[in-house]
């Protein structure tokens, strides 16, 4: 009977591209607060020096958020530049929410923000509490698939 070799279960999973490392090849992060630069394709979005922050990158774009209303954008990494702070409140504070979870995505649905994390960082729930305010604000945390949590934070 020959002998069986040990199988190599538990090499890393494959993984999105871009998504090994949460950084692009222009140093940007996820949470990062960002200015979109004055040029013509930002301005063709209407976007051109509005702040946000990264919510998702990938090698060569970055996914912003610029608003509580809207919807997060693809934008090429080189058509935004890192700023220090963020003027809209609230804004800030959501990006303080997805730096705290170490957030890598982000999605919104009509009266919830998911943010996805391949970990839940002890005490986070205190920090969330703490930062939004909101008495009846629901935080619920499920497993979304084998890499990734999914907080699901309800107003």
């Amino acid at each position: 009977m020959r002998s069986l070799a040990p199988l190599d279960i538990l090499s890393p999973m494959a993984r999105v591209p871009g998504t090994e490392h949460p950084l692009n090849r222009v140093g940007l992060i996820p949470s990062q607060r960002v200015r979109a630069r004055r040029m013509k394709a930002n301005g063709d979005l209407g976007i051109s020096d509005h702040q946000g922050f990264v919510t998702e990158v990938r090698p060569s774009h970055i996914r912003v958020l610029f608003s509580m209303e809207g919807n997060a954008i693809w934008l090429a990494s080189d058509r935004v530049t890192e700023i220090d702070s963020l003027s809209n409140q609230d804004l800030e504070c959501l990006r303080q929410i997805h730096h705290i979870l170490h957030g890598h995505r982000m999605e919104r649905e009509e009266d919830q923000i998911i943010i996805y994390s391949e970990s839940f960082p002890a005490g986070a729930l205190e920090q969330i509490q703490k930062l939004l305010n909101y008495p009846d604000c629901k935080i619920f945390v499920e497993a979304e698939g084998v890499h990734e949590l999914a907080v699901r934070i309800t107003f």
